[in-house]
């Protein structure tokens, strides 16, 4: 399934059908990392400093002096271009496809999905990485008529560029397209449900995102971000533009690549046509809802061992959202998450946990129920993946999704159950 929860997100891209699309989700439609966060360049090609040159006798040129930019790429074996490309198919099956309160529809499922990542390499010290990513799934459900199947397309292209010696800049373009089933854990974009279609969620994303970074002292970095994204959901009314702004603290631990970071996030949600609403939930005319939250966010990445074999990743986050209203749409967004990951090759297994917590400080239940609404999610997943060679691995996929609410119609459970087959170029 392209969404049996939303935060399996921690590593960078493993190709199975509920985590590609779960990551590329967050961070499009919930302010998640992102997917190419950092501009960092591929794992294992050989990007290390070259060793100190011998002093050249007094006269006398040194190889440094004479080699160019290009002949010591060569000499150190970086490509200007580096292509990488995933093909995956499976089978899977699911006790609650429409994810819903109402009768559940178990359902097995087919899916495929294709992945490509390409990378253009700094050939001196005055040129940044450039990358371009492009995922596309589909899934299909035998048994499921209210919608029958789900897609996923991304792409994004990044751009960056030293700034001096101890500065960076960049800029990232992305665009989404998605077709799913709706999940109530989308409280956090609250897109009014599709008329034509209640089970139906579908989104276009559009965004652009421009940075600047600076290394500090003690293996400090801290990063600016500016981001504006645009979302329409067709049959909703509910589009909307969204400006943002963000400052990142990130401390480096070890050598390994440990660290943790502290963020903080504004942004500006200017929907097109949503009125305000009343304290009794009642639409006020001729009103304009426009809304803002702050966000703040920490996350901590441990490799345990030299091998990088073994690392944890913990994140907490807080977001405060408040509409220009009385307030009917203010929430507080509580989000927990933890990921742990093993690799022991030829095998490697992944074990996740995520938590939702969604507090409405004026929104009643309903008309006839005066209590505050809350809504609740928990995620858990595991899934243990086994490498045949460089070309092929299978994995094997397990999620379960417990959601609670006092409104009836967000709670629901849901097992999924997946395996499939890669083929790496």
């Amino acid at each position: 399934m392209l969404l049996p929860l939303l935060t399996t997100v921690f590593g960078l891209l493993s190709m199975n059908a509920t985590t590609t699309s779960d990551e590329s989700l967050d961070q499009m439609l919930l302010g998640d990392d992102a997917l190419l966060g950092g501009l960092q360049p591929a794992e294992g090609l050989p990007l290390e400093e070259p060793a100190p040159m011998m002093p050249a006798a007094e006269g006398k040129s040194s190889a440094a002096d004479t080699i160019s930019d290009e002949e010591l790429n060569a000499m150190l074996e970086i490509p200007v271009w580096e292509f990488e490309g995933e093909l995956g198919a499976g089978v899977g099956y699911t006790d609650n496809a429409l994810q819903s309160s109402f009768p559940e529809q178990p359902s097995p499922f087919l899916f495929a999905e294709a992945e490509f990542y390409a990378v253009r390499y700094p050939q001196n010290d005055k040129q940044g990485f450039v990358q371009f990513l492009v995922i596309a799934e589909y899934d299909y459900f035998t048994d499921v008529p209210e919608v029958p199947d789900e897609n996923l397309f991304w792409i994004q292209a990044s751009i960056s560029q030293p700034a001096g010696a101890d500065a960076e800049t960049g800029a990232t373009l992305r665009y989404l397209y998605t077709k799913q089933v709706y999940n109530s854990v989308f409280a956090g974009i609250d897109p009014a449900i599709n008329t034509s279609n209640p089970f139906l969620f579908e989104a276009h994303g559009a965004g652009f995102e421009g940075y600047a970074e600076w290394q500090l002292s003690g293996n400090n970095a801290v990063r600016l971000e500016t981001v504006i994204d645009r979302y329409v959901f067709p049959g909703t009314g509910s589009d909307y533009t969204q400006p943002a702004i963000g400052l990142e603290w990130e401390h480096q631990l070890d050598k390994r690549g440990s660290k943790y970071s502290l963020g903080y996030e504004f942004a500006l949600r200017l929907t097109d046509e949503r009125l305000q609403r009343d304290s009794s939930g009642f639409s006020i005319p001729d009103s304009q809802l426009n809304m803002y939250y702050h966000e703040v966010d920490f996350a901590w990445k441990q490799y345990w061992w030299e091998d990088q074999s073994f690392y944890t990743r913990s994140r907490a986050r807080l977001r405060l959202l408040k509409d220009n209203g009385v307030g009917y749409e203010n929430y507080n967004l509580y989000r927990l998450g933890q990921i742990f990951h093993w690799d022991l090759d030829p095998v490697s297994f992944e074990a996740s946990a995520e938590f939702y917590y969604y507090a409405y400080p004026n929104q009643p239940v309903d008309t006839s129920n005066p209590d505050l609404r809350f809504l609740s999610q928990l995620e858990i997943g595991a899934e243990l993946t086994y490498t045949f060679n460089d070309q092929w691995s299978s994995s094997l996929e397990y999620t379960y999704t417990f959601t609670r609410s006092n409104r009836g119609e967000d709670q629901y459970n849901a097992n999924v159950i997946q395996m499939g087959v890669t083929r790496h170029f």
